[in-house]
């Protein structure tokens, strides 16, 4: 007899195959219906080639851009204290010469919604080559682990970067976008500028303590330093040790668990004063263009604010209709997303920095599963029904 498929089996598969890849050091999934009903946790490998300690659920990893939900959602709740709006002027909050340019900034016109929606038209940092045709990555690899000020970063675009396209006028239809780290940079010194707190504390008293995050933290800070365990990053077959860069660009060390949480505070609402705010967040959709950069999200993806999302086109492969996803990645091949149809939150991470493609693979070939399930669960549930009412009419 053949055996019955059921969701825990699809998630196992799907971890299986990621689990067996030899270039990932560490896979951990956490995946939970927002009533709890269902769930599946797994997480293999090892922390760091030095130590061959296992990766654990409890093991903090390096989030990447998965970050930027938490940044978009300070800022939202800023929105609701009347601390700042969509509309707000980034030259409000921001005197760095970058901001004050005309090439970048025609007119003062870039607001907060801009920065939040990729929509600025200002250009990635970590993109931009130096004179020596050199990024900031090529500077790492070839000098070592580096520190840099947020003020560094906006030097560096100012001096060697050109606008992509002009500010965007978001009341119109059809709006040009480009994913920019640069963009969050921003956001994160508005937020320091308005909260009067380092972005640490501000993370710590907005989203963390309400939420209770108790597994999440900015690298370099007192409670990274209570955790002896982190997982490395790779990039490829080599260990990364790059903690002053990774405190430098901001982002956040967390857990599946703590990302699920962090999904469902939005997803429920209990994170803002009003329900009605997470729909703002995620009531702006555009479409990324083209993109020739691997670790930069490009059409079909959608972004709003702070938020990505995937409607998959049915004729590109699978070739097939699958359910709308949204949530965010990062370049570590980190992921948090939530599933509308079957109510659903998948955080994962392979820390792998080849990996970026690698979230959207995976809720792919995952999702095209689920629904083969849910069709096949269907057709019998409907023969039941069937054979019961034919038993009862003869």
């Amino acid at each position: 007899m053949k055996k019955q498929i059921n969701m825990q089996d699809i998630f196992q598969t799907a971890f299986d195959q990621l689990r067996k890849k030899q270039t990932f050091k560490h896979v951990v999934i956490h995946a939970e219906t927002m009533d709890g009903n269902f769930r599946f946790m797994e997480a293999s490998g090892i922390i760091n080639e030095l130590e061959n300690h296992k990766m654990t659920l409890k093991t903090p990893f390096n989030i990447a851009s998965v970050t930027k939900i938490f940044i978009a959602s300070i800022i939202f709740l800023l929105i609701e204290e009347n601390k700042v709006s969509l509309e707000s002027k980034v030259s409000s909050y921001i005197n760095h010469p970058l901001i004050k340019d005309e090439n970048f900034n025609p007119g003062d016109v870039i607001t907060i919604a801009h920065l939040l929606s990729h929509t600025s038209g200002i250009p990635d940092y970590l993109e931009i080559k130096d004179e020596h045709k050199k990024t900031l990555f090529d500077f790492i690899v070839e000098k070592g682990d580096q520190t840099w000020l947020r003020s560094d970063f906006f030097d560096r675009v100012l001096l060697y970067g050109k606008p992509y396209f002009e500010p965007q006028d978001l009341h119109l239809k059809k709006i040009k976008a480009r994913y920019s780290d640069t963009n969050f940079q921003l956001l994160i010194e508005i937020i320091e500028h308005i909260t009067r707190l380092s972005i640490d504390e501000a993370f710590e008293t907005y989203i963390y303590q309400p939420l209770h995050l108790s597994s999440s933290f900015h690298e370099g800070t007192k409670k990274a330093l209570s955790y002896s365990e982190k997982a490395s990053l790779y990039a490829n077959h080599q260990e990364m040790s790059i903690p002053k860069a990774l405190i430098s660009f901001g982002d956040i060390y967390s857990t599946t668990e703590d990302l699920v949480l962090m999904m469902k505070g939005l997803i429920s609402g209990t994170l803002f004063k009003s329900k009605d705010t997470f729909q703002k967040m995620i009531g702006h959709w555009h479409t990324f263009g083209f993109q020739m950069i691997p670790t930069s999200p490009g059409w079909p993806i959608e972004y709003s604010y702070g938020i990505t999302r995937l409607i998959y086109p049915k004729f590109l492969p699978p070739f097939k209709q699958i359910p709308e996803f949204y949530g965010h990645t990062g370049v570590t091949g980190s992921w948090l997303f939530y599933v509308p149809k079957y109510d659903l939150i998948i955080a994962g991470d392979v820390g792998q920095l080849s990996a970026s493609a690698v979230p959207y693979q995976f809720m792919t070939k995952l999702l095209v599963e689920l629904e083969k399930h849910e069709k096949s669960t269907s057709k019998s549930s409907r023969n039941i029904t069937q054979n019961i009412k034919s038993n009862l009419y003869k």
